[in-house]
Formats: C-alpha cells, sequence, structure tokens
C-alpha cells in the first residue's frame, strides 16, 4: 500500500513538471540545393544532352536543377549574345542559385561576362570548356570545374596503330570558332612533326560543301584515313548536322573515320580516342558536390576531363580491324549480344567441372559404401560427407527406402514446392509421381531395388504441394542410407523447355499453314486469269458482233462487264496482297507526296465526273518527303481516293490533302458520302470485310483494297486512322515518317 501511495506522488510531481520543461523545437529540413545548368548549345545537340545527363545523376537526388540553353550552336555573334543577356536577365535576375553549372565554351565565357551582374556571390562549376588559358581564372575566385581536353594525337596515334600502311591523314573541319581552334592544334602537330604521315586539310580555307567532301572522299586514295574533326557548317553558312551527313559521307569513304567526339559513333565513324559527354558530365557533378559539401572553388583544382577508346563494331566490321587489336578497356557501340556460351563461359565450365566432380564423388561414395558395408565407422562419416555434397548440390535430389522419402536436399525441396523438407519426409513416393506415371515408377523402383543398381534417365510428371504438375528428367541408383537399402533420385525440372518446344512447333505450324495459304491464294489468283480473259472476251463480243440486241440484253451485259471487273480488281488484290505478306524488304527512296497524290487525283477525275462529284486536291506548301516504294505507296493511295468516289453519291465532294508536321507527313482523304457505321469501323481494315453498303452496291470492292493500304502503310513505318460520321462522311488521315524531320533549308536530305 506505501508502494502504490509512492507511485501515484511521484506521477502527480512528474505531471506538475512537464510545463517547467522548455519548448520542442520543430526540426528543420535542410533546404535543398538549387541549381542552374547554362548549356552553350541545344536540346537534342548529343554531346550536351549526354553532358546533362551525366550531371544530374551525380547531383544529389533532392536538388532542384534548371536548365537553359544558349543554342550557339545554331545562331551566333555579339549582337545575338547582347539579346542573350538582356533576356537571361528577365528570366533569372530576380532568381537565386547556390550554383551555377556551365557547360562548353560559349556558356563558360558569357557567364564570366555576366558574372558580376547577375550573380557575383553564386559559384560556378564550368564544363566542356576546350581553351582555359592559365590566366583566365584570374580575377574568378568563384569558378573552378573541368577542362574538355582533347587528345588529337591520341586519336590519329589510333588510327596508325590500326592502318600500319597508311600514308596520308585528310583532315576535315570547317569555319567555326571551335573548329578552327581544333585545325590549329592539328597544324600544330604537323609543324612539330609528331604525326609521321602526310596530312591534308580538305577545306582550303573558304569552306566546304558537302557534294564537295562526298567527292573527295569517295576518291580517296589508298592507304588513308579520315580525320573528322568538324563539320557543322558548310561554305555557305548553313548549319549542317553530322547524324544527316555522316552516315553518307561513310558509305561512299574510301577510307575509315577517326573522331575526337563520342557522339559521332553510331553514324559512321570508326573511332578514336573520344570526349565522351557522360563521363565528362560526371566529372563536373562530383566537383559541384565539393562545393556543395563546403570547398571552396579556388582551393579545387581545374582537371581535365577523361578521354576514353570508342568504336563502333559494324565499321570495325567493314574495315576488317579485330577488337583484339583496339587499345585496352575500349567500349565498342553497337557490338552484337554474345552468345550465352561467350556471355558465361566460366560459369559453364565450372558448372560443367563442378557436374563432373560431382558425379565422380557420387559414384566414389556408392562404390566406397557398398564395399565397406561392415565397416560402421567409416560408414558413417561417409555417408556424413555424402549428406553434405548432396545437400549443397543444385540438383535436386530426393531419397526414399521402404515406400517412404528420407531425404530430400533444399534444391528439390523447392522445385517440388515445399518450404523445408519435413513437408516430404515420411509420405509415400507417390504423392510426389503424377498418377499416369505409378505404373512406371513401381518397375524402376522394383528394378532398383532387386535388379540393375540404377535406373535410366527417363521423363516423368511430379505433382508439386501447389497441386501444379511439372515435367521432369528422372534417373536413379541404388545406395546404402542410414544403414538400409534406398534409392537415390536425381531429377531436373523441364517444364519451360518443354514449353518453348511446344510453342516452337506451333509457330512452325503456324508459318506453315500461312504459307500454304498465301500459296494458294496466289495460285488461286493466278489460274483464275486465264477464264476471267475468256469471259472479258465473251462480253465484248456479245456487244460488238450481236448488232440487235434488245435493252433488256444490253442492261444484262452491262451487269457481266460489271461484275467481270469486279471479279479482276479482285483476283488483282489478291495477288498484290499476296505479295505484300511475303514482302519483308523493298527498294525505298525520297519521294515528294506532292506530285505523287497529284498525279493520282488527276487520274480519278474521270471516274468522279462520271458520278458528278468533286474531286479537290489540297498540297502542302512545301515538299513533304518520305523514305517509300514510290510504286506501292501511289497504289495505296489511289485506293483510298477511289474508295471515297464509290462511297460519295452524286453531287459531294472529295478533298485529297498532303500535310506536314515535326518529323511525320500525312496524306488525308476525305469525302462527303454517307459515313461508316459505328460498329463496322473496327474491323473496315480486315481482310474481306465489307460493310452493308458495300453489300448493297453494285460497286462493292474486293473487300482486301483498306487491308492493302493499311500493309503498305505499315511496311513504311506509318499508320492510318479513320473517323466517320454517318450522313457526313469519312477522313481517312495516313501518317508516315518525313524523310528528315528538321527541314531546314541548304540541308541535303
Amino acid at each position: 500500500m506505501v508502494k502504490i501511495r509512492l507511485l501515484f506522488i511521484l506521477n502527480m510531481l512528474g505531471i506538475s513538471l512537464l510545463p517547467c520543461l522548455p519548448p520542442a523545437h520543430a526540426v528543420q529540413e535542410p533546404e535543398r540545393p538549387h541549381i542552374l545548368i547554362l548549356n552553350s548549345y541545344h536540346h537534342g545537340f548529343l554531346w550536351s544532352d549526354d553532358e546533362i545527363r551525366g550531371v544530374v545523376e551525380t547531383l544529389p537526388e533532392d536538388a532542384i536543377v534548371d536548365i537553359e540553353h544558349m543554342d550557339t550552336k545554331r545562331f551566333t555573334g555579339e549582337a545575338y549574345l547582347a539579346q542573350y543577356a538582356t533576356i537571361f536577365a528577365e528570366k533569372f535576375g530576380d532568381d537565386s542559385f547556390d550554383i551555377i553549372i556551365t557547360l562548353d565554351d560559349n556558356a563558360f565565357r558569357f557567364m564570366q561576362q555576366h558574372h558580376a551582374r547577375f550573380f557575383p556571390q553564386t559559384p560556378v562549376v564550368f564544363g566542356g570548356v576546350n581553351h582555359l588559358e592559365p590566366g583566365d581564372l584570374a580575377n574568378f575566385e568563384l569558378f573552378t570545374g573541368v577542362v574538355e581536353q582533347i587528345d588529337y594525337l591520341g586519336t590519329i596515334q589510333t588510327a596508325l596503330a590500326l592502318h600500319p600502311d597508311t600514308e596520308r591523314i585528310l583532315v576535315i573541319t570547317d569555319a567555326t570558332t571551335s573548329s578552327q581552334v581544333n585545325r590549329g592544334k592539328i597544324e600544330a602537330l604537323v609543324a612539330n612533326d609528331q604525326i609521321p604521315v602526310e596530312v591534308e586539310f580538305l577545306d582550303d580555307g573558304s569552306g566546304l560543301d558537302f557534294e564537295t567532301l562526298r567527292d573527295m572522299l569517295s576518291q580517296a586514295p589508298d592507304n588513308s584515313v579520315v580525320y573528322y574533326s568538324d563539320f557543322y557548317q558548310d561554305r555557305d553558312g548553313n548549319p549542317v548536322h553530322y547524324n544527316d551527313v555522316l552516315p553518307q559521307l561513310a558509305a561512299i569513304s574510301n577510307a575509315p573515320i577517326y573522331v575526337h567526339n563520342d557522339f559521332y559513333l553510331g553514324y559512321g565513324a570508326t573511332g578514336g580516342q573520344v570526349v565522351n559527354g557522360y563521363y565528362h558530365g560526371m566529372a563536373i557533378g562530383q566537383i559541384v558536390n565539393r562545393v556543395l559539401a563546403g570547398e571552396r572553388p579556388s582551393q579545387i583544382s581545374v582537371p581535365t576531363g577523361p578521354l576514353v577508346y570508342m568504336f563502333d563494331y559494324d565499321q570495325l566490321k567493314h574495315w576488317g580491324i579485330s577488337t583484339k587489336d583496339l587499345p585496352a578497356d575500349s567500349l565498342i557501340v553497337n557490338e552484337p549480344d554474345p552468345s550465352f556460351y561467350e556471355r558465361y563461359r566460366e560459369i559453364v565450365w565450372a558448372t560443367g567441372l563442378f557436374t563432373v566432380l560431382q558425379t565422380t564423388l557420387i559414384a566414389y561414395l556408392i562404390v566406397n559404401i557398398m564395399s565397406r558395408r561392415k565397416a560402421v565407422q567409416t560408414l558413417q562419416r561417409s555417408e556424413a560427407q555424402y549428406r553434405s555434397m548432396v545437400e549443397a548440390s543444385p540438383l535436386p535430389i530426393m531419397i526414399h527406402a521402404g515406400g517412404k522419402y528420407v531425404f530430400l536436399n533444399q534444391a528439390a525441396c523447392e522445385v517440388l514446392g515445399g518450404k523445408t523438407r519435413d513437408d516430404f519426409i515420411g509420405k509415400p513416393v507417390k504423392e510426389v509421381i503424377h498418377s499416369d506415371y505409378w505404373a512406371q515408377a513401381d518397375v524402376r523402383i522394383s528394378q532398383i531395388y532387386t535388379g540393375t543398381p540404377y535406373a535410366p534417365l527417363v521423363e516423368q510428371r511430379f505433382t508439386r504441394l501447389d497441386g501444379e504438375d511439372i515435367d521432369v528428367l528422372v534417373t536413379a541408383t541404388r545406395i546404402e542410407f542410414e544403414g538400409a537399402l534406398a534409392s537415390q533420385v536425381v531429377f531436373s525440372d523441364i517444364t519451360a523447355r518443354k514449353q518453348a518446344e511446344h510453342d516452337r512447333f506451333e509457330l512452325a505450324v503456324e508459318r506453315e499453314r500461312v504459307n500454304m495459304l498465301r500459296r494458294f491464294i496466289a495460285d488461286a489468283s493466278h489460274d483464275l486469269r486465264t477464264p476471267l480473259a475468256t469471259i472479258t472476251t465473251s462480253i465484248y463480243l456479245l456487244r460488238h458482233r450481236l448488232p440487235n440486241l434488245t435493252d433488256s440484253e444490253h442492261r444484262q451485259i452491262r451487269i457481266l462487264e460489271v461484275q467481270a471487273k469486279r471479279l479482276s480488281r479482285m483476283v488483282d488484290d489478291m495477288l498484290h496482297m499476296s505479295r505484300l505478306d511475303a514482302t519483308e524488304h523493298f527498294v525505298a527512296a525520297p519521294v515528294d507526296l506532292n506530285p505523287l497524290v497529284k498525279d493520282i487525283v488527276h487520274g480519278q477525275q474521270d471516274l468522279a465526273r462520271q458520278k458528278n462529284l468533286q474531286l479537290q486536291f489540297r498540297a502542302f506548301e512545301q515538299p513533304c518527303l518520305v523514305e517509300a516504294n514510290d510504286l506501292m505507296l501511289s497504289r495505296a493511295i489511289a485506293n483510298l481516293v477511289e474508295n471515297a468516289i464509290h462511297y460519295t453519291p452524286a453531287g459531294g465532294q472529295v478533298t485529297v490533302r498532303t500535310v506536314r508536321t515535326d518529323g511525320s507527313v500525312m496524306c488525308e482523304v476525305q469525302d462527303s458520302g454517307t459515313g461508316i457505321p459505328a460498329e463496322d469501323l473496327p474491323h473496315i481494315f480486315d481482310r474481306f470485310f465489307r460493310g452493308d453498303r458495300a453489300r448493297q452496291t453494285n460497286e462493292g470492292g474486293s473487300g482486301l483494297g483498306l487491308a492493302i493500304v493499311q500493309k503498305v502503310v505499315a511496311l513504311h513505318g506509318g499508320n492510318i486512322q479513320v473517323e466517320s460520321e454517318m450522313e457526313h462522311g469519312s477522313v481517312f488521315r495516313v501518317r508516315l515518317p518525313a524523310q528528315d524531320g528538321t527541314y531546314e533549308p541548304g540541308v541535303p536530305v
């Protein structure tokens, strides 16, 4: 009772003292760092995009990152930079940042010029700077970063090592500032006799144009290599995109092309010792993290960015260069995936060796146990070793004696769906074996105990604890286990393999069925041509050789003519569809949709006039270029136009348009017909599908016209869409990839 009172008094005293305790302060979360990345170039320029990716992935996860693009690859000059400074002040003049990151020379020089005006107290970490002189940071204590150091000689030496017979190096440069600096560096190497072969600069000082450069490379002398330093502007100052021109130059070049920038890889360049935007960005991000951690920029030395050896596998193969001859630690793009054996060579050998050793050990232990049955102590020791080995084995192993399981290793438990071996110990053998294989199992078990001490490898089916059946390969061996005769069962789950074999068989059957159907359609269509020609000729003779035909007979002949034409069209469509089904590759070339569609519309005007329709073509004001087979595409669009004419009543209108959008070209066919029922829209591109309107008219098609259109569009990498409203007509839109999504004047397509 005294203790209870004492506890009560202490509790009340504690409660009374609570107001005297100091107030708790809320824990403030640290502010997230606010960072501005000022990029010299534009979004989509691969080098700076990789830099930004490397920087952002290295920054703290909670950092707030703003990215500003100066776009100086495409816009240069003092007037532009002055205007840009005004825009920059408008956008960021009232903002504050913890750190500013500049990428490449123009952003670095811009920030040096305006740092005191905009952000005098903000640290600046630069990267991608090619030309940092010793005094450039003299009055900029808040500046540090990473220098982009191009190893021109490293790339040249790499090319000479891979092509020891080289006698001349052809250097490609342009009139841009960075290119002229690169040219000066290479000229200095030549002047210092550091390049042991002749060096020829293809730009004579007046600039290059694409056609001239292409001719030069196509006539490059034997035993020469090309150093593609820069080609961002042509002789007239027009921008040049490397991803457009470099593949064309590589295709006709008589010499391999080497580079010092990684973003040229994959477009025809063979390789070189290159600067890599992503790794360069990571190096920048690491310095940013040091500044965020409290280090003063003036105390951080300015390193040079990392260089890597990178090569294009396709170009190495084209020029007969073995990957074994490349410098150590080279990165290879476009390298095909290695085979399973090549990828896991060590594991395959280790597994094979382990399996051989394991099998040898098992055989040795079994023989040893049988030969030394009377030595109980030795038997127990050997059995312990055997248990340990089997338990660690990746192969599922079970042991049964007297018709019940006495041991399973962990691998067997997992395959059979158990958590521990206790789920199986003591259970009858047949609980695991599928009932279809009980008779076979009885024979094999009897053979193990009374006859041959092993059962050969067979296929069976087991039932897991969850009721799922699995296919297995099983072998069994007679052993002595814990002093009693037992059977050791080793098995492997082949369910997935059997399913894969079944799927391959089903696929082969389906392919053969499709091929047979394709051949049947082609043969049937071909065989129909002869009787169809006979019918057409007979109709002609009826009309022109029998002068005294009645009106009723003329109508019947007209019906025959219409149906013969429909049958001919159907045969043509079936043959065309069969050819399209067999088409995987076709010859394509740049095609302008405007003249192609214009010719189609012109060719359908007679049909439109016969139906008293207005057929109009509205062409886009600029070329609509696509990479296409003009015959295939012409037939597809003609099908759409003819389809619109057929299903538009007299007095209606059919309008065909071409439109170009970013990255794609569209051909639109609009009619004022009766429209397509909503329930038919999901099926109009199905083969041989004909809606109610088509079946109710004598002009109904073969049911393949729209299917042919969809197939041709799909082969060209495009898509087709349809919108329709009853009594208001339909619109079909064919959208194809543009040959060149940029369409900048002066840039070859």
